[in-house]
């Protein structure tokens, strides 16, 4: 990461897997990776001096992440720096254009520690909610044919091991029975892959009951996860609001 196609390269990795963010009096912007690619995380975080990894953990089936996440007022505004040096890409550069004013008004008055334009946060932190809705094509687009033949071969394998074996239908034991018994079955991360979850391609055979996976349950109305959760005073108001409302619950 430290040639001269370092930013080039950071800027269209960051156009795929990079998210911007704004929230009250903090502006940040992350990129999250599976665990097992952390290294390229601790690249961007070390060659380009900003910012800082850690990891995530997950619920089953999904696997634990790493995340560099860019914060710090100083921070932001070398990040900003860096997506000048090279542009972004598409919807990505969309975003950046809307965060950016937002984001250096925020670093700008933490560090000279002067007042906030508000207005001018809310309306790009608008901008950017605005740059990141979904935009559907203009024409329909044409269906694979070649993804929906594979994706019902896909199901008939996965029925055809479903009624060979008895109990939970987990992607574990169908790497068992393909590497002993069929190894012509496509592999589990081929399958999970064409439907986007292991869950979801038993859910389309038709076998979701058996499935490992946990049923959806409804997302709790408070998280105190603060790689998620919004910072500084509206989390720490939401914290004492949670905590009065189970009080008085007692």
């Amino acid at each position: 990461m430290t040639d001269e196609y370092a930013a080039n390269y950071f800027a269209g990795f960051f156009s795929g897997e990079g998210c911007f963010q704004l929230a009250g009096r903090q502006a940040r912007f992350v990129i999250k990776l599976r665990r097992d690619d952390r290294p390229l995380l601790d690249a961007f975080c070390r060659d380009f001096a900003i910012g800082s990894v850690v990891d995530v953990a997950a619920i089953e089936p999904w696997s634990p992440a790493a995340v560099w996440h860019v914060v710090g007022a100083g921070d932001v505004l070398k990040g900003i720096g860096l997506f000048e040096s090279a542009p972004l890409l598409g919807r990505k550069a969309r975003q950046y254009r809307a965060w950016r004013p937002g984001a250096q008004a925020i670093a700008e008055a933490i560090i000279d520690k002067g007042p906030l334009n508000k207005e001018l946060v809310e309306e790009a932190r608008l901008a950017l909610a605005h740059a990141t809705a979904y935009r559907p094509p203009r024409t329909a687009l044409r269906l694979d044919s070649g993804l929906s033949a594979a994706r019902s071969a896909y199901l008939d394998v996965l029925r055809q091991w479903a009624g060979s074996v008895d109990g939970p239908l987990s992607s574990g034991a169908y790497s068992s029975v393909r590497r002993d018994e069929h190894p012509d079955w496509p592999k589990r991360e081929t399958i999970a892959t064409a439907f986007g979850s292991w869950y979801e391609a038993l859910r389309s055979a038709g076998l979701a009951a058996r499935a490992t996976r946990p049923r959806p349950t409804r997302p709790p109305r408070f998280r105190l996860d603060k790689l998620h959760a919004r910072q500084g005073a509206d989390y720490r108001a939401a914290v004492v609001r949670r905590l009065r409302g189970l009080l008085e619950a007692a």
